[in-house]
């Protein structure tokens, strides 16, 4: 029993500290790639896999490469 316990306490500390190495990167979009204002309100994600910027002067809708 006790070593069942070790094993499956082993075994979330490696899925727990795989978690918290992974890399997250951020990239920064403005009016230069297309946004229609660079003050973004808020941001959705639809079932296809856009992304959705709402802006004062808009909706902009990003596919990951353009607007």
């Amino acid at each position: 029993m006790r070593l069942l316990c070790f094993v499956l306490f082993s075994f979330f500390i490696q899925l727990s500290t795989a978690q918290i190495n992974k890399r997250i990167s951020f990239r920064s979009l403005s009016v230069e790639e297309g946004l229609s204002q660079n003050s973004v309100i808020s941001i959705a994600q639809d079932s296809i896999g856009y992304l959705w910027f709402a802006t004062q002067d808009g909706l902009n809708r990003y596919d990951g490469k353009t607007f």
